[in-house]
Order: structure tokens, then C-alpha cells, then sequence
């Protein structure tokens, strides 16, 4: 229920938005209502859409494309070769279940417009995608930052730049599992 304060208007009796084949529409009744001014279209509590398949979107502005383009590749190699062992995985009630949820991007659903014909009207199709791998963070410069700052760091104090990497790697893997196992400890 909710109820405005502005012109004390409830809309529980009638919904602002209806769900169709799985997305939220807005209702005749909400759009009068956001029309009128009196309600805003971010206080409707709809569900979220996403809009498009997030693993392809366009190379943002805090993205090196080169790199976005390298990685969604080695993100599709990984998710075809192992995606039957992610799918049947991901789902159990297991300490390794809850290990992939940690690392694994998880299953969304997605919405995509498809033009009709006639190019006037256009249908929506939702899609969803699997438990997956997602390296995009990789082309981020903030990521290419730290990284770049680590290897001056390792340059400046003569650290071998594997034995850090191996550190870093054996730190995150045993925080992840540590996190994991928690988890699984309280299910």
C-alpha cells in the first residue's frame, strides 16, 4: 500500500503498474497518476528491468575497449566450456554451491524489444542468463590503476611481481572461501 502525502492519494485499490509475460507495465491508472502529478515514477515500487543483455552493453566511458573486448571474449570462451558444470553447481546446497555464488555472476533476467514487420510496434521478449563468469571488471581503469601501482610498488621495492600476484591471488581465494564456508555453516 502506498499512500502519498502530497495529495493523500492511495493506490492500493488500484495498481499503478500490472505485470506482463514477466515485466512490469504500467497501468492506465499510474500513468494518469504520474500525469497528474501526483505520483513519480521512481515511488511506484515496480520491480527493477533490466534492459538488454548486461554483458554486452556498449563500452562505457570508464572502460579501455580493447580490453572490454578481450575479456568478453575469455568470459565466452569460460562460460561455453564450462557452463553445464556452473548450471549444475551453482544451484546446491553445498559448501562449493555457496564457493560459486561468490564468484560467479548470478542468473538474471533480461528484457529485449524486437521490432515487429511493420517497424511501428515492437514485441518483448525476456530472456535470461545462467550463473556465468564476468571479467569486465578487468577493462576497468580504476582496476588498470591499482594494478599499475602495484607493479610500480614492486618495481620500487624489488619485489617479484609473481610472488605478489600469487599472494594477492592466495588471499582473495582464501577470503572467498573463508566467506563461503560461513555461509554454508549457517544454512
Amino acid at each position: 500500500m502506498v499512500i502519498l502525502t502530497k495529495t493523500h492519494v492511495s493506490i492500493a485499490d488500484k495498481s499503478a503498474y500490472e505485470m506482463v509475460n514477466g515485466v512490469p507495465k504500467l497501468s492506465e491508472h499510474g500513468r494518469k497518476l504520474i500525469l497528474g502529478g501526483s505520483l513519480k515514477s521512481g515511488s511506484l515500487g515496480m520491480p527493477p528491468v533490466i534492459e538488454g543483455n548486461p554483458d554486452t552493453q556498449p563500452v562505457r566511458t570508464f572502460e579501455v575497449e580493447i580490453l572490454v573486448k578481450t575479456v568478453l571474449f575469455l568470459s565466452f570462451f569460460i562460460n561455453t566450456h564450462c557452463q553445464a558444470f556452473f548450471e549444475k553447481h551453482y544451484h546446491e546446497d553445498s559448501y562449493f554451491g555457496v564457493f560459486l555464488h561468490q564468484i560467479l555472476s548470478p542468473p538474471i533476467q533480461y528484457v529485449r524489444y524486437v521490432k515487429t514487420g511493420n517497424g511501428l510496434t515492437t514485441d518483448i521478449v525476456v530472456e535470461s542468463l545462467p550463473p556465468r563468469v564476468d571479467l569486465r571488471f578487468i577493462a576497468s581503469k580504476s582496476f588498470l590503476f591499482y594494478l599499475l601501482f602495484l607493479l610500480i610498488f614492486c618495481r620500487l621495492f624489488n619485489f617479484s611481481i609473481l610472488n605478489i600476484g600469487f599472494l594477492f591471488l592466495t588471499v582473495f581465494i582464501s577470503y572467498i572461501a573463508t566467506k563461503s564456508m560461513l555461509v554454508h555453516l549457517k544454512m
